[in-house]
């Protein structure tokens, strides 16, 4: 520690008991700790004070320190108070991954802790299994998701972790381009999401029969608001996929900027058990992204500042280890250079047109029956037309009537936001024909 930081952090601790104290919330600071980015002081508090009053000091304290902003945290050591590192040192992929060998299988370094411990997230341990990052423009979203990519491929052979990356912008995976674990070269366009969706739901229901799950794949999706919003069933698929495929070996690891409900349904919410959360706008949406009340999610730093919520653990903050995309890809060429031919993986066709119509059907009318539960009864009104799939006819029919009846004896019915939702524009009645 430099001598101007011990002076820094002696004035600081000064400071904090300065402002409580004037403010009749008397505390007293009996320790702390310095991380990278980040100093945290425990806050040994006066019996008469209750938390509510130091956390609504949160400007007074931010002012006083000098700082933008303060977060506060409660553990059994008392309350702690992190505020940013004046002197911050770079976590780095390559000054942590040296000292990681060997990983166990299926495990992506995050980044450091604030005690400077590696934070890894095992995809096989089912309080992981699917991770959701969400943050603001600037937050690292695309960074953290380069460094999961990379330290899957260094860690792991391509017969043990294959990748595949959706990328509606082309940019965040592109240091992946040339590596043995892609099980399809970067995908872009809706379309092709789709159909990789298709097939991977194929696999995952082979898988299940036949009970494998190697290799293990891991799909990257960057921008996931975008890619639900372009319809075609596509959440549906998604939604699938995070249900059932930990069991199949298949782990969805995505990002967007703000998992609202009007872009997410609840469902797929529910079933991320780890969610990396980095700054914020407001308390609200640091609600809606940790999925809990009053985690200072909006008082994140930004450029790579997270917290990691679930996975079993307690909320964690930690630094994202950052790689360029300039380094990850010497790194990974030496990879290709040194791997042995994998075999090939080859994912089941995805089903003709009708049938992907009409699980779109089925899928629709699951979420819709598990998400409007205060609906008017679809049993009152059973030749209501609903919008269920965009394809009439043929094979589809019959599924489409399963459908009905499904929704039928769940008492729901269907919504205009549902519609909207699955992009289901032909409506079908009773009798299966399109109206």
């Amino acid at each position: 520690m430099t001598r101007m930081l011990r002076q820094y952090l002696e004035h600081q601790a000064d400071e904090l008991e300065r402002v409580l104290l004037n403010h009749r919330a008397p505390a007293r600071v009996t320790g702390g700790t310095i991380g990278p980015r980040l100093i945290r002081f425990t806050l040994d508090l006066a019996p008469q004070v209750r938390m509510a009053a130091i956390t609504a000091l949160a400007d007074d304290l931010a002012l006083a320190l000098k700082v933008t902003s303060v977060r506060f945290e409660k553990t059994a050591q008392g309350l702690i108070i992190e505020i940013p590192n004046p002197e911050p040192r770079p976590v780095t992929f390559m000054g942590m991954w040296a000292d990681l060998q060997p990983l166990p299988a299926a495990t992506a370094l995050l980044g450091s802790t604030d005690d400077g411990a590696p934070l890894l997230a095992r995809l096989a341990s089912p309080d992981v299994a699917h991770v959701l990052i969400s943050g603001t423009t600037g937050s690292g979203k695309t960074v953290l998701l380069r460094t999961i990519a990379v330290s899957l491929a260094l860690g792991q052979a391509p017969t043990e972790v294959r990748l595949m990356c959706f990328d509606p912008k082309g940019r965040a995976f592109r240091a992946l381009t040339d590596t043995p674990h892609l099980l399809r070269q970067m995908i872009v366009e809706p379309v092709e999401v789709r159909e990789s969706l298709r097939s991977l739901t194929r696999l995952m229901e082979v898988r299940d029969r036949q009970g494998e799950h190697l290799p293990r794949i891991v799909v990257l999706v960057d921008e996931l608001a975008d890619l639900v919003m372009t319809g075609d069933g596509i959440e549906a698929l998604l939604t699938r996929l995070v249900q059932r495929g930990r069991e199949a070996g298949i782990h969805l690891v995505a990002a967007t900027q703000r998992p609202s409900a009007a872009v997410l349904s609840g469902l797929m919410r529910a079933n991320f058990p780890l969610r990396l959360v980095g700054k914020v706008v407001s308390a609200e949406d640091a609600r809606i992204a940790t999925g809990r009340g009053q985690s200072g999610a909006e008082s994140l730093n930004g450029r790579g500042d997270f917290m990691a919520v679930g996975g079993g653990t307690a909320a964690l903050r930690f630094q994202v280890a950052f790689i360029s995309e300039q380094d990850a890809r010497i790194e990974l060429d030496k990879v290709a250079a040194e791997a042995k031919i994998a075999p090939e993986l080859t994912l089941p066709e995805a089903p003709v047109e009708v049938e992907a119509a009409a699980q779109a059907a089925i899928d629709a009318a699951k979420l819709l029956a598990l998400e409007q539960q205060n609906g008017a009864p679809f049993r009152s009104n059973r030749q209501r037309e609903i919008a269920l799939c965009g394809y009439a006819g043929g094979a589809a029919t019959t599924r489409v009537e399963q459908a009905l009846d499904w929704m039928t004896a769940h008492d729901e019915s269907a919504t205009t936001t549902t519609k909207k939702r699955f992009s289901l524009p032909t409506f079908f009645n009773k009798s299966g024909a399109a109206a």
